[in-house]
């Protein structure tokens, strides 16, 4: 069984099959019922070979190169500090992943419509990933308290969703503090956009929903979208240098 962890995103991969695991009826195995954090490399290096031996997949977490966009995404997570991120429309898990592994003590809950998406997702809670909770459903629909998390992100989703507005405002009334955004600059085809709003009309979108300050970091060939509900967080601003306000 020998197989190595370290081709895959980690913690994820090692939960994804402690879940997989359990739904196949192996319970029995202390691998995988132990507390998650009890888990060295060696462990989920074996989970991961049990794994595999009894049809299990982990194509999903290979480690890529990963996107500029995501990295920089990543690099601004570390510099605001949330306490706990929402994540709309996981999907694939191409933001998640990477996520997990750079800030394994960061709760993140992962939102997306489709059922076979987060049934997917589910396993990395049910193998013990106790900072991850995953929602079904259509985000503006989600009845989720006001100022529930320090953070929400939103990237590469609102050129997708039916009503943009919607989106903007159910974003920005359960973040505390911030709403990340990134949206291509041009059509990709993952699936095809409805929409391609510019840098102008997010920032309406975002006044009208109450952010009083809305930074536009540098990414090429993205829209990079930084929304802040308290205005008084202004050493966070200071680090995030505005561009201007139009498209490349």
């Amino acid at each position: 069984m020998a197989a190595s962890i370290d081709r895959y995103w980690q913690p994820a991969a090692a939960a994804y099959m402690r879940g997989f695991l359990q739904e196949a009826g192996m319970t029995s195995n202390p691998m995988v019922t132990v507390p998650f954090s009890a888990l060295d490399r060696a462990n989920m290096d074996y989970l991961v070979g049990v794994g595999m031996s009894v049809g299990g997949k982990l194509s999903e977490f290979l480690k890529k190169p990963l996107p500029a966009r995501i990295v920089r995404v990543l690099d601004l997570i570390e510099q605001l500090k949330p306490e706990q991120v929402f994540d709309v429309g996981t999907g694939r898990g191409a933001f998640l992943y990477p996520f997990l592994e750079r800030f394994p003590d960061i709760p993140i809950t992962c939102n997306d419509l489709l059922s076979y998406r987060t049934g997917f997702l589910k396993y990395l809670e049910d193998g013990g990933l106790t900072g991850v909770h995953v929602i079904t459903g259509d985000f503006c629909r989600l009845d989720i308290p006001d100022a529930s998390y320090d953070a929400v992100t939103m990237l590469q989703v609102l050129e997708h969703v039916p009503d943009m507005e919607a989106a903007v405002q159910q974003a920005v009334r359960i973040a505390r503090r911030y709403v990340i955004v990134t949206v291509p600059v041009r059509p990709e085809d993952n699936p095809p956009p409805r929409h391609m709003p510019d840098r102008k009309l997010l920032q309406e979108l975002f006044r009208k929903a109450g952010c009083r300050q809305i930074t536009f970091l540098k990414l090429p060939m993205q829209i990079f979208l930084v929304a802040e509900k308290d205005p008084e967080m202004k050493e966070a601003s200071c680090r995030m240098r505005e561009i201007p306000m139009q498209d490349p």
